[in-house]
Parts: C-alpha cells; structure tokens; sequence
C-alpha cells in the first residue's frame, strides 16, 4: 500500500506548491490511482462551484425574515413574562401557605407563637453576633498579614472603581442610554 500523505493534503490544500513538492505530487499521482481519483473529484468540484449560478433571494426576502425576527422577539418576550409571573405566583403561594400554616398555629397557641417569635429573634440575634466576631477575627488576621502600603493601594483602587462607577452612573441618568 502506497502512503497518500502529504499527498491528499497537497491535492486539497489552497496554498502554492513549492517546485518541489509539486514535483513529487505529479510523481505520485503517476502512480496512485486512488490520489488522481481525488484529484479528479476535486478540480470536477471546484469548477462546478465556479461555474455555479449565483442564486438570489426572492423578493421580500429581507422584509420576511425581519418580520420573522420580529414575531420571535415578542414571543419570546411573552413568554419570559409569563414564566416571570408563573415563578412570582408560584413563591407568593408558598409565602401565603407558610404565613397561613404561622397564622394558624398563632390562633391555636397565642403562647406558642409568642415563644417562637422570641425563639426566632434570640437566634437571629446570637447569628449576627457570631457573624460580628468572626468578621472581627478575620479583620485582625488580615491587618496583620497585608502590607500597609497595600492597604492603602487596595483603598485608592476601590475609591477609583467606585468614582469610576458613579460618573458612569449619573452620565447614564443625565443622558440616557442611546440605542
């Protein structure tokens, strides 16, 4: 079995051949029956490709298609606000079937619901103070392990990003957002 590359590769490839491997690519395909098939193929293809005719649209073409762009945009608008107001429904169901189930238990054991609200704002109370410390903790463990000088550079750069953010923000209100 004779080898076919770089053969094929020089056969399809749209780029000059040096002299050289020109040359070998013609002593190959003296003798490669299944590399001068592909040779054949391809030259049959590419002056159908050239001598194709160009097609043009129909009339209308563009006015259609734009129509159609169009008609997805809003369909696809409509939907998404549908599924807004599906998922919308959906979480204020749940919050009305929790308050309800809370109501419910309040009217049956008032002493019941008034330990649970103090229960509840004992742990989110504890939560905030944890949370204080251990912010605390990792506030100190940073300062000592940051540079001041890198503190400092930390602090002029989110200064920059937020005046950066708010001449943004207010040429966007004073100008508007141009389509």
């Amino acid at each position: 079995m004779m080898p076919h590359q770089p053969f094929e590769e020089w056969l399809l490839a749209a780029h000059d051949l040096s002299p050289a491997e020109a040359a070998k690519l013609e002593a190959h395909l003296r003798f490669c029956s299944s590399c001068r098939a592909l040779a054949a193929g391809w030259a049959e293809a590419e002056r159908r490709l050239e001598t194709a005719p160009l097609l043009v649209p129909e009339e209308g073409f563009a006015g259609r298609w734009q129509a159609t762009l169009a008609a997805r945009e809003v369909a696809q608008r409509r939907w998404q606000a549908w599924l807004l107001l599906g998922l919308a429904l959906a979480g204020a169901l749940a919050l009305a079937v929790l308050l309800g189930w809370q109501a419910l238990s309040a009217l049956l054991s008032p002493a019941h619901a008034a330990v649970s609200l103090l229960q509840v704002m004992v742990w989110v109370a504890a939560a905030v103070a944890a949370a204080q410390q251990v912010g605390l903790v990792l506030v100190r463990s940073l300062a000592a392990l940051v540079p001041p000088g890198l503190w400092i550079a930390l602090v002029v750069g989110a200064a920059a990003l937020i005046s950066l953010w708010l001449i943004t923000m207010s040429r966007y209100a004073i100008q508007g957002v141009r389509q």
